[in-house]
């Protein structure tokens, strides 16, 4: 699970708290990379704070990310940055509904994905 954010500690905090909450075994089981692309930022600090909070399975990672700015570098770094085989990007102001994650699971279960490109809600 990957999420860009710009001086956006609220709705970081009310994103992956969403995952926490809602999605506890999402969030347990995976790798969760945060790329701040305003390291230097009047909300920088807080957010790294936050992160080393709620970071007690060791599994959340914060790349900074200086420049460039923009929503497509800093979501191709959490791309470029996820260790995983999976990768689910999403926006840093994202509430996660019950089941969300459910049609994702599905996919990755089938298994008859090669490098395929899903979009979109993750509801159905």
């Amino acid at each position: 699970l990957g999420t860009p954010v710009y001086d956006d500690f609220d709705g970081l905090f009310f994103t992956l708290k969403s995952i926490q909450v809602h999605h506890p075994a999402i969030f347990e089981r995976s790798e969760i990379v945060v790329v701040d692309n305003h390291p230097n930022g009047i909300q920088a600090s807080t957010i790294e704070r936050f992160l080393h909070e709620i970071n007690y399975l060791n599994n959340i990672r914060l790349v900074k990310l200086e420049s460039p700015v923009g929503t497509a570098p800093a979501k191709q770094k959490v791309i470029d940055s996820a260790s995983n085989e999976w990768v689910v990007v999403f926006d840093c102001h994202i509430l996660f509904e019950p089941g969300a994650f459910d049609y994702l699971l599905r996919e990755i279960a089938v298994g008859n994905h090669d490098r395929d490109l899903l979009t979109g809600p993750l509801s159905c």
